[in-house]
């Protein structure tokens, strides 16, 4: 199951279908993984700041009340804000393996071509998932014959047309590869 170009000869996985198992994989195997997987359904990079831990600070009337239940919040403080730095590290080092995964396993070679070929490649897709994913959707859903409009009209009606579900196809996918 790749992304591709689909042409009148070639049918390739849905790009909801490939999505989602991309995320599904990197949630189950690297670390941390939950992060970047709901930055890759959401599309957006995940904003692990709102979850930053804050410091509180102890209250009581004796200063060697105050003091003994201070460092206990500091302790559980510096435990929680490590804990969220390993968490981030984990998030920013996860970014180029997941585009790694992504241009390696889910990209077939035209595909590929047709990325690295986009302008913007260098300074903006690479090492960069979610905007390799974006790039992706608008490759495989703009056909490559453009410039002669009738026969991508012609090869749309052609594919609409001849869509059957696979015997071994459930609903859900047939009608979601239909939508697409």
């Amino acid at each position: 199951m790749k992304f591709g170009v689909s042409t009148a000869s070639t049918n390739y996985a849905p790009y909801a279908t490939v999505h989602e198992k991309i995320a599904t994989y990197i949630q189950k195997n690297y670390d941390c993984g939950h992060d970047i997987a709901k930055s890759i359904r959401t599309g957006q990079l995940v904003d692990l700041d709102a979850e930053k831990p804050i410091r509180t600070l102890a209250t009581g009337d004796k200063k060697a009340e105050r003091d003994l239940i201070q460092s206990g919040l500091d302790v559980e403080f510096s435990t929680r804000m490590s804990a969220h730095v390993k968490r981030e590290q984990h998030l920013h080092s996860n970014l180029p393996k997941a585009f790694a995964y992504i241009m390696n396993d889910y990209c077939t070679d035209g595909l590929k071509t047709r990325l690295i070929a986009l302008p913007d490649y260098e300074s903006t897709f690479r090492d960069d998932p979610l905007a390799l994913l974006t790039a992706i959707k608008t490759c495989v859903h703009e056909n490559a014959r453009t410039q002669y409009p009738p026969v991508t009209i012609s090869t749309h009606w052609d594919r609409l047309l001849k869509l059957k579900q696979a015997e071994d196809e459930d609903p859900p996918s047939y009608a979601k590869r239909f939508e697409q």
